[in-house]
């Protein structure tokens, strides 16, 4: 998936002139000059001079903005000078045509005169393909220099919010730093009496430093996200003592443990909370013969993720919260097509009538450092 400011250079100005500070340049420009074009012809303002240099400006306005809208964005960066020389020759059959429709049919369709005394002849093309050109070069310049400052103010936007994002991350640092040593003191203090309750707090502290104290880039390694899962398995087995059954299934290339290193390896932070979360709240658990299983497979840059947990017929499906939804558009704006995520319900039994098992099936691609992010 593209960073954010690699679209900087594929945007096309064009659409910047929806800006009206950027529009109401263009239109300044058009209107010096159409007076300077008026100026040049004289101090005498006839209707008939007014009107015609009002259609040879409108169809020199044609020749700008049909490449400025369509052509420069696709062969001006990279330039393409063959097709660049091309669309100049174009610019210019494309003025002398409109400027017959404005001036040789539409003027004297209403008030009776034209600028030619017959332009129904090949030597009009070759008078009028010429004259746009100066205009044409100024719609390249102009579509250029609009790029590179919309490409500017964009990089700029990003780099406050880069900055807005890191300041805020070091205040989130005050209220959490406050809060992890007040679970500490209840820790501490209810082990001796409840321990059980002590583990469920620390248990519940290993979630909470993972979801509000994640890395300024935003992601965790595996082994964070696995120690949050872990936590939250446990939390459910206290919660639900005997009725809470869970295989938890952690492996490597080879099949057994992953290594430190492969553990080490980053993804976005608690999207497999998000789907333990939702196999905890709306599967059935409580059958031990048939247990659900939370499998994670990681690999050399690449981890597989595979919940699977018998439906509870009493509780909502596992596909109607915003969990799964919120989940779902976090991998694409992080992963785009280097992720695939398939969920639904089956029937593990083929003799059975109905779905029986809900499964979550993700495999994404891992990355080795906290500042690397998926391209």
């Amino acid at each position: 998936m593209a960073h954010r400011n690699s679209r900087c250079k594929d945007e096309d100005p064009s659409t910047y002139v929806a800006d009206w500070s950027v529009a109401s340049k263009h239109l300044l420009g058009w209107a010096i000059f159409l007076a300077w074009t008026l100026l040049s012809d004289g101090d005498t303002f006839r209707w008939s001079d007014i009107l015609l240099s009002l259609t040879h400006t409108a169809a020199l306005a044609v020749a700008f903005y049909l490449p400025y809208a369509l052509f420069w964005k696709r062969i001006a960066d990279p330039p393409k000078v063959l097709m660049l020389l091309a669309a100049f020759v174009l610019c210019g059959v494309v003025f002398s045509g409109a400027r017959m429709l404005l001036q040789e049919v539409l003027l004297r369709a209403t008030v009776g005169f034209g600028n030619y005394n017959d332009p129904y002849q090949m030597g009009y093309l070759r008078d009028n393909i010429y004259r746009p050109l100066p205009v044409v070069l100024a719609s390249l310049l102009v579509w250029q220099y609009e790029r590179r400052a919309k490409a500017r103010l964009e990089q700029e936007r990003l780099q406050q919010e880069k900055a807005a994002s890191e300041l805020a991350f070091l205040r989130s640092q005050i209220n959490p730093h406050f809060l992890f040593n007040t679970l500490g003191f209840i820790h501490s203090k209810t082990y001796a009496q409840a321990p059980e309750v002590a583990e469920i707090i620390e248990q519940l502290s290993t979630i909470l430093r993972q979801a509000i104290v994640a890395s300024p880039q935003g992601t965790l390694s595996i082994q964070e996200e696995w120690a949050c899962i872990t936590a939250l398995n446990g939390i459910f087995e206290k919660r639900y003592p005997g009725q809470c059954h869970v295989c938890l299934e952690l492996e490597g290339p080879d099949g057994e443990a992953p290594g430190e290193a492969l553990m080490a390896q980053r993804i976005e932070p608690l999207l497999l909370m998000t789907f333990a979360e939702n196999l905890y709240k709306h599967g059935n658990l409580r059958h031990a013969d048939d247990p659900a299983l939370i499998r994670v497979h990681v690999d050399h840059g690449r981890m597989k993720a595979t919940l699977i947990n018998r439906i509870d017929s009493g509780k909502p499906a596992l596909g109607t919260g915003i969990g799964l939804a919120n989940a779902q558009k976090r991998l694409e704006m992080v992963y785009g097509q280097q992720h695939q995520l398939t969920f639904g319900a089956f029937r593990k039994d083929p003799e059975a009538e109905t779905d029986t098992h809900y499964r979550v099936h993700l495999e994404l691609k891992t990355n080795t450092s906290p500042s690397d992010g998926p391209h």
